[in-house]
């Protein structure tokens, strides 16, 4: 169990002060980086794609583009 002592808080509050750093860095050197939840909303569907039916479509498309040449 964690319990709290001031080692620990002060653990806690460098951790924390850390973070708002690395944030502040993001800001601003890389902005666009801030809005990466945007970039999950699509994750939770892809993770149930099966690995065996996107390699089977994947051989397909291939085949389909060695007719094509």
């Amino acid at each position: 169990m964690f319990s709290v002592n001031e080692n620990n808080l002060e653990i806690c509050l460098k951790g924390k002060m850390l973070t708002l750093l690395f944030v502040k860095l993001i800001a601003e050197k890389m902005p666009e980086l801030l809005d990466f939840d945007k970039d999950l909303v699509h994750l939770e569907a892809a993770s149930k794609i099966q690995l065996k039916s996107l390699a089977e479509e994947m051989q397909a498309v291939s085949k389909g583009l060695e007719k094509v040449e």
